[in-house]
């Protein structure tokens, strides 16, 4: 049995853990290491950050977020009352990262209540990549970096890109509120050509992340016009910017996923990478078949839509092959080349 346990001191935490369990920030020497064979012992200090609940209400329905597979738990903790809509929070969530949000915003009521947003989704992505393909990973619409600090974890370094500046402050901070984690933010969108471009918001109720470029209604909620955003041409701007090695993409922009991959054929062509895309209803206007996805790529693929193995628990999710005819559903699907097929599948819970 391997020998892994922490042991809580003044200003800080010993961790005691074989070399094959340290995490991507303690391998790149973001936090003191030594190791006597293959034991190592990692000195985590104890953390500034001050804590913040929005109130006691809150507070309580946070402790009891172990019931979140009840029947109905969920309408609960979404209930339309002011102790539970209005408040900002700093929290310690469940992949050991600091997190801000406000309750305001449903991806961080999601947080906050439930201890993660799509955290099963996200699990089953970081354990499709090979250990030896974990160098960068680009988070395409980064929202307000929920998945980027969780990529901070197996990955060398984020790269994330989120062109809706009201999402920008708030990313910032979380970013900042974990300095060992390699995130990196670039305040522009990624498509197939340049350009300042109408932007507009799905929902007035402060989820800033259901902005998109699209000017059709979306998820059935009128567009509220918010002003402009910039969209980068994928492969120049990541040329521009040095940016090579990767590994993973995450793609979740409303969609605009087709648009994305088109401006990212060379980056697709040279490294073959993993991608975690998001189907929605304007996704489908584009890309509705398993063969219009084939076409965005320049290589043989393997199409999984990523599904919760228990619904009401977001703890752990399979992948569930996509029809080879027919329409696609609206979901999370996973691309992964069919090099990569044989070895991931070892890591993949069916």
């Amino acid at each position: 049995m391997a020998v892994h346990f922490h042991i809580p001191l003044w200003r800080g935490t010993l961790k005691v853990k074989p070399r094959k369990y340290l995490r991507a920030h303690e391998r790149r020497g973001k936090m003191p290491v030594w190791r006597i064979g293959g034991i190592c012992f990692v000195w985590q200090p104890s953390s500034p950050v001050r804590i913040l609940h929005p109130g006691y209400v809150a507070r309580t329905l946070r402790a009891l977020r172990f019931l979140r597979g009840i029947p109905g738990w969920g309408r609960i903790v979404n209930l339309d009352h002011p102790l539970l809509r209005r408040g900002r929070f700093v929290i310690n969530n469940h992949a050991g990262a600091f997190y801000a949000g406000s309750l305001a915003s449903l991806i961080d009521r999601q947080v906050y209540f439930l201890d993660g947003y799509e955290r099963a989704f996200i699990g089953l992505f970081i354990g499709s990549a090979p250990k030896d393909r974990r160098r960068n990973v680009l988070d395409i619409g980064a929202n307000a970096g929920t998945h980027s600090l969780a990529f901070s974890r197996a990955f060398r370094t984020v790269h994330s890109f989120e062109p809706n500046s009201l999402l920008w402050q708030t990313f910032a901070r979380n970013r900042d509120l974990n300095p060992a984690a390699d995130i990196r933010l670039y305040r522009v969108g990624l498509g197939s050509k340049d350009g300042e471009f109408p932007f507009f918001n799905i929902t007035p109720d402060g989820n800033f992340g259901m902005g998109t470029f699209l000017d059709s209604d979306h998820y059935g909620e009128r567009l509220q016009p918010v002003g402009t955003a910039t969209i980068a041409q994928g492969d120049l701007f990541l040329r521009t910017q040095g940016i090579q090695d990767i590994d993973a993409i995450k793609i979740d922009v409303q969609g605009l996923e087709a648009d994305v991959l088109r401006g990212l054929q060379e980056t697709l062509a040279q490294y073959q990478p993993l991608v975690w895309m998001e189907v929605s209803t304007g996704t489908l206007e584009t890309a509705p078949t398993f063969a219009t996805v084939q076409a965005l790529f320049p290589y043989p693929i393997t199409l999984d839509e990523m599904v919760l193995v228990h619904p009401r628990l977001d703890r752990h999710a399979k992948l569930r092959p996509a029809p080879m005819s027919g329409p696609l559903s609206t979901g999370d699907y996973l691309v992964r080349p069919d090099k990569w097929r044989r070895v991931t599948d070892r890591a993949v819970i069916r």
